[in-house]
């Protein structure tokens, strides 16, 4: 388990970091929060210098100072013995990356904001960074949240690393919105590496209409600021990212209708990347008896379909028919 503390503009903030697979120790987090607070004070025995089996003097060990960092040091002075574990200050530099603005009338921090709009800010910011660290080829090492400040609701982040490149695309996705003119070319183009970067962050962008009273949103980018007030636009986030042509190949594992539904699905293991495909098409499309009659093949018939995209794992079908396979005589 890793504890980062962070100085930022004469504030300090920690961080709890845990290893994939890994858990949060909650003695040894209770211990930390103990010395960076100021409020570790502990009663010790030295050994009897007649018998080690007694009790000797006793001497208070207390770390209790205003500095967070000067109790770390105090802490690392000690021996592991007394604290029971071992602490290691490791300096780790960071750089800014950005900063996000939520402003609207009840969101500045100044006059206090709801607690259900924070936890809605809270969500968003989490939602937006973790698409930012998880899309293909980007790369910026860990990312710190600082605490946030007023000036409506202002929430400051830090890298290990700044992926220049990536912060470009968020830069042109911010003025693709604004201008409300998504690149769809530069979102489906396969051989652009920040293409899921894009089109992912986009996504998590629609979720900024559900902050009430929120007027703006902003990215601030070494001190510029990228906008989006057109919240109308974002609401269609899902068409443009996914009403594409698509077409391929697959084997037929299920199918079932929909409960109150027209709709009728069919899930194939997708022949490019082997998962789970939905195929979608409704009682009312004019080839639904023959879609039906291909979905109710055996298990593992392999199929061709043609359709638009309505998700990452569902089409709406267009066209849909039986591959043969062709038997070679030996």
């Amino acid at each position: 388990m890793f504890f980062v503390i962070c100085k930022w503009l004469n504030k300090i903030s920690f961080h709890i970091l845990t290893l994939p697979k890994i858990g949060i120790h909650e003695v040894y987090k209770s211990l930390f929060l103990e010395i960076i607070n100021g409020k570790f004070s502990k009663t010790y025995y030295k050994h009897s210098e007649i018998s080690n089996h007694e009790l000797g003097q006793e001497y208070q060990v207390n770390i209790d100072s205003d500095d967070a960092l000067e109790n770390l040091d105090k802490a690392i002075k000690l021996n592991s013995g007394l604290l029971g574990i071992k602490i290691e200050y490791v300096p780790l530099e960071m750089h800014d990356l950005f900063s996000i603005r939520y402003a609207g009338h009840n969101l500045n921090l100044e006059h206090g904001v709801l607690p259900e709009n924070v936890n809605r800010v809270n969500i968003l910011s989490k939602n937006l960074i973790t698409t930012m660290k998880v899309a293909n080829n980007t790369s910026f090492g860990e990312v710190l949240q600082m605490p946030a400040y007023a000036g409506s609701t202002v929430i400051p982040y830090l890298s290990e690393i700044i992926d220049i490149k990536a912060l470009d695309v968020i830069r042109k996705l911010i003025n693709d919105i604004k201008d409300e003119k998504i690149d769809k070319d530069f979102m489906h183009n396969t051989d652009n590496q920040y293409a899921e970067l894009y089109k992912n962050f986009y996504l998590s962008l629609s979720d900024v209409r559900k902050i009430p009273d929120i007027s703006q949103f902003q990215i601030i980018i070494n001190g510029q600021e990228f906008s989006i007030s057109n919240f109308d636009y974002l609401k269609d986030a899902k068409q443009h990212v996914y009403d594409v042509p698509v077409k391929g190949f697959g084997k037929i594992r299920f199918s079932k209708p929909y409960k109150n539904s027209h709709l009728y699905s069919l899930t194939i293991e997708d022949e490019k990347n082997h998962h789970d495909l939905i195929l979608r098409y409704s009682k009312h499309d004019d080839s639904f008896q023959r879609f039906q009659n291909i979905a109710n093949k055996p298990f593992g018939t392999k199929v061709q379909y043609i359709g638009t995209t309505e998700s990452e794992a569902k089409i709406y079908l267009q066209d849909l028919a039986v591959v043969r396979e062709q038997v070679t005589e030996e």
